[in-house]
């Protein structure tokens, strides 16, 4: 990469006060290229529009905030950048004007860069020759919905449409800020392409008005498409407390019916009790306790300001289909407990034994990390058990913990024979408890979890109910590292 040429930066906070500051380093910097007077004029009247643009537009949730402006001289003339972290908007949608209308009469050059977690990017080309540029991006800024002074009583809960992607990406950020693990929930196109695909089912609730309140979503289907996860919920704030999580939850609860599913399961936030409550109404019962699954980095706007350690989830199950009893080689010293949340969950476990272990052929591990996981998560799934799979276990997280990796989970199928015998082997590694997972006839997930060097707080952590704190000091009682 050829570095930049007379390149410059100027952070300002997000106050009307220092547009000015704005207008005039802009104006310096095209003197110092020599521009004609009135491109001088033209390009610092631009900035002025996109710095309005920031301050009335990018941050809906109060706060300290800031955007960045960057200068460089290009090839063709000037190039200066708006930067900005605030609210996600589609550079694709018809839904734009305003101040980019006024930009494009002053400027030759007008392009809008959505980033996702990394922000936005307003770019303001003005050439010192005339010439024409090879193609504009016809985009038009479109500034977030005014806040409701009470939310509506009823929405229309419906699954979601590509013209929805732009706001379902603000509602997540309305929420979480830039924090958000799975990054492709900022980017409109991904969601229109997961949904076309059948790698997500969205649904929405709109507004009496046509405003997307919010987004809920089954995903990560297992078992093929039997079994998925509820989640990726995001309700924009000024419609909290309509109950919308609800009808959105139960829609898309019904929709799952209808495909023909067995089962569903949430991961709830331990920060507040909310997410928790809305799935115990919804029938969703405790199977286990997912600790610092989210970096410390995570946000939950107008909700808590930072996390004191990495978030924890409460794994929650629901059989949306009669279950039939299930027969499980569950470990023994963890058989008893695994059989009373079988219970709760409305099914009869068979804990079974083996006289002999019989090991056959490699172990074969899957393992998921990066754009998939959180920041310092990983995931391995024993696809095939064997009798290397403690030391392929063992040699996988040394790898996973030498690329920054603090906290790995690891799920096993109970209905292998092996998994009685492999559990006690694993425990040895530091392994322990996590969560019971229900499937299919051919497949019950047991995940234990490694923490490297953390050292939880387990009295941080939010139940909502008497079987999610017996859940969570059951785990509590596995965890060496309180030892």
């Amino acid at each position: 990469m050829s570095p930049k040429r007379n390149y410059s930066k100027l952070t300002l906070p997000c106050d009307a006060s220092y547009v000015r500051i704005a207008d005039t380093y802009v104006k310096a910097v095209a003197e110092a290229m020599a521009l004609p007077s009135d491109a001088i004029e033209a390009v610092a009247a631009a900035v002025r529009e996109a710095a309005d643009n920031v301050l009335r537009y990018a941050y809906p949730i109060e706060g300290i905030h800031s955007f960045d402006i960057t200068c460089e001289s290009i090839s063709e003339g000037l190039l200066v950048v708006v930067k900005d972290y605030g609210i996600p908007f589609d550079p694709h949608s018809a839904d734009v004007g305003g101040g980019f209308s006024r930009m494009r009469e002053l400027v030759d050059l007008v392009t809008i860069h959505n980033l996702g977690p990394h922000g936005k990017e307003i770019h303001l080309v003005k050439f010192t020759q005339a010439a024409e540029p090879e193609a504009a991006d016809a985009t038009k800024d479109s500034p977030p919905a005014a806040p409701r002074s009470k939310p509506p009583e009823e929405f229309t809960i419906r699954l979601f449409q590509p013209a929805d992607a732009l706001e379902v990406s603000r509602s997540i950020y309305k929420t979480y800020g830039f924090s958000y693990p799975n990054e492709h929930m900022y980017f409109p196109q991904r969601l229109i392409k997961l949904n076309e695909t059948g790698r997500v089912l969205s649904v929405v609730a709109v507004t009496p008005s046509g405003d997307v309140a919010g987004h809920c979503a089954a995903f990560g289907f297992q078992d093929h498409g039997r079994t998925a996860e509820l989640g990726q919920a995001a309700v924009k704030p000024e419609y909290r407390g309509a109950g919308c999580l609800r009808q959105m939850s139960v829609f898309l609860i019904d929709e799952c019916v209808k495909r023909g599913m067995t089962g569903l399961y949430v991961r709830a936030v331990t920060a507040h009790p909310y997410s928790q409550n809305v799935a115990g109404k919804l029938g969703f019962v405790c199977c286990g306790i997912v600790l610092a699954f989210a970096s410390t980095a995570t946000v939950f706007l107008e909700i808590r300001e930072r996390l004191s350690q990495r978030e924890s989830f409460v794994a929650q199950f629901r059989y949306i289909q009669a279950p039939e009893p299930v027969e499980i080689f569950a470990p023994e010293r963890h058989a008893p407990f695994i059989a009373r949340i079988y219970e709760k969950l409305g099914c009869r476990a068979i804990l079974k034994t083996t006289i002999e272990p019989r090991f056959a052929g490699h172990s074969i591990l899957k393992i998921t990390m990066a754009a998939f996981m959180p920041e310092g998560f990983a995931k391995i799934d024993v696809i095939q058990c064997a009798e290397d799979v403690a030391e392929k276990v063992q040699s996988a997280v040394k790898g996973l913990l030498c690329r920054g990796i603090r906290v790995v989970s690891l799920s096993l199928n109970m209905k292998d024979p092996l998994t009685y015998y492999v559990v006690p082997q694993l425990e040895e590694q530091g392994f322990f408890f996590s969560c019971v997972t229900p499937g299919t006839p051919e497949r019950q997930t047991l995940t234990l979890q490694y923490l490297h060097h953390i050292l939880m707080d387990y009295d941080a952590i939010a139940t909502a109910s008497p079987w999610s704190q017996e859940v969570l000091d059951y785990v509590r009682s596995m965890d060496r590292n309180q030892e």
